[in-house]
């Protein structure tokens, strides 16, 4: 007998998420994916304060597992002159434990790209993956994500930027 997959759904960002939210970010393991937890936080708040960004909880068959989050990159100092003109920014995690490393991060991004393409006039997605998870960017290139160049980031240290050009097909 085959297991049906999940669902998988991004759902706007409610009030009484945050909290949740927040204890994710607390996570060694998130904290560290997005810099550390003083730049995890600061991410997310940058993401609530651009007008027009796309904030998302992620849930599978209706429970809350991330978090995901897309706006204009000139809103992002270090990534302003780092892509194209007009491209997104893409950032997401998986913060419950138990549903890390099975697949969701990338089915996450396919949904956030979805509507970046469908709501924005985005020329181009791009998503910031650390040079040591280099997991993470092949999952990004089955996303249809493409090597741009290397962002030395304060934070996070060397991270690939990788862009995917507006309704390009998954490569």
């Amino acid at each position: 007998m085959t297991e049906t997959p999940p669902e998988l759904e991004l759902r706007p960002l409610a009030g009484l998420d945050r909290g949740r939210v927040a204890r994710w970010l607390r996570s060694p393991v998130v904290a560290d994916w997005l810099g550390g937890p003083a730049s995890a936080e600061a991410r997310v708040r940058l993401a609530a304060d651009v007008a027009g960004a796309i904030c998302r909880l992620v849930t599978s068959n209706g429970v809350a597992i991330g978090y995901a989050h897309a706006f204009d990159a000139a809103a992002d100092g270090a990534l302003r002159t780092a892509v194209p003109a007009g491209a997104w920014l893409c950032e997401l995690f998986i913060g419950e434990e138990a549903h890390r490393g099975r697949g969701y991060w990338s089915r996450a991004l396919e949904l956030l790209v979805a509507e970046v393409d469908t709501t924005t006039l985005a020329t181009a997605i791009a998503v910031v993956v650390p040079v040591r998870d280099e997991r993470v960017a092949r999952a990004a290139e089955r996303c249809g994500f493409r090597w741009h160049r290397i962002l030395h980031d304060g934070s996070a240290g060397p991270s690939w930027v990788m862009l995917r050009e507006r309704g390009s097909a998954v490569g």
